[in-house]
């Protein structure tokens, strides 16, 4: 079952490459194709994973639908449909051009694009929300079927405090050009010290608000999850998973990317091991009603897929 998948999505990708090389058409359709065809799949992988996970012999489940899963990827590619749309509707009536650029030079839809851009980037919380609104919401174990109560205030809050982190960080850069070219000042910066100024930004930005960003989503998703007689505590700190990423990004550099597996699950332990069930009634209630009714979905999952 899992090479069924692996053949289709290398098929897919042959067929984008194949392609490109062949027209700009062809190349269109193959590229919608394959997105089309990711939420399927993610929902699939999903029904998969969790049909082949169980705990004391009952397995858990999936029950999501398909239409769901496609919601939350047509949020927010929204404004690029929109903008694939307008720009064939444009292209018809335009002259004969060599190059992108020279089309939306034709057709006045450059600042049109830039809007589609913003509206894409601002609508990625909201995509993230739908996302786990629909996955968190269909979870069940046994006689127990998951809810989501999260909000979508939740999502953005973090989503802006990435946006402030990336301003510092653009102004910062900004300053430190003006800094290196200012002959006012009599300061004369060294092309060494201004890369070591731009690395330490960086590091600085992927240390500690990434990982927030990271910390404050998975919050996000898992603290408001609750079943009629469960909820899920999550503890996962910041400071915790900075030092972690801190760690695990020197181990990487240090191994030359032979550590970055390691790293991963380590990423992954911690989330994991973060995570408390807090349950009115004994889980093993759920192995005494359901270990009679217990229905073999790998397979089902296995075709899916």
């Amino acid at each position: 079952s899992l090479l069924r998948g692996y053949l289709l999505l290398g098929a897919l990708a042959f067929a984008v490459n194949v392609a490109v090389q062949i027209s700009r058409p062809a190349a269109l359709v193959a590229i919608g194709t394959m997105v089309l065809l990711t939420p399927a799949l993610w929902r699939t992988a999903l029904r998969f994973r969790l049909a082949n996970t169980s705990w004391r012999g009952v397995r858990f489940q999936f029950t999501g639908s398909w239409a769901g899963a496609y919601l939350p990827f047509l949020v927010v590619s929204g404004p690029a449909w929109a903008f694939a749309a307008v720009l064939a509707t444009a292209s018809r009536h335009a002259p004969a051009h060599d190059n992108f650029e020279t089309l939306l030079i034709q057709t006045g839809l450059g600042s049109f694009m830039g809007i589609c851009i913003a509206l894409t980037v601002l609508l990625v919380p909201a995509g993230m929300f739908l996302l786990k609104r629909y996955q968190h919401s269909h979870y069940r174990f046994g006689q127990w079927q998951t809810q989501y109560k999260g909000t979508l205030a939740s999502f953005y809050k973090p989503f802006g405090m990435l946006l402030i982190g990336a301003c510092a960080l653009f102004i910062l850069f900004f300053l430190r050009d003006v800094l290196a070219r200012s002959s006012s000042t009599g300061l004369v910066l060294s092309s060494t010290l201004i890369a070591l100024m731009s690395a330490l930004a960086m590091l600085a930005y992927y240390i500690s608000v990434v990982p927030y960003l990271k910390v404050a989503q998975f919050k996000a998703a898992w603290g408001p999850t609750v079943t009629p007689d469960q909820r899920v505590n999550c503890n996962l700190q910041v400071l915790s998973f900075v030092l972690l990423t801190l760690k695990n990004n020197l181990l990487t550099g240090i191994t030359m990317g032979l550590y970055w597996p390691v790293a991963q699950m380590n990423f992954l332990q911690a989330k994991v091991e973060s995570l408390r069930i807090a349950s009115r009634v004994p889980l093993s209630e759920a192995v005494a009603q359901m270990q009679a009714q217990d229905i073999e979905s790998s397979g089902e999952a296995a075709v899916d897929l």
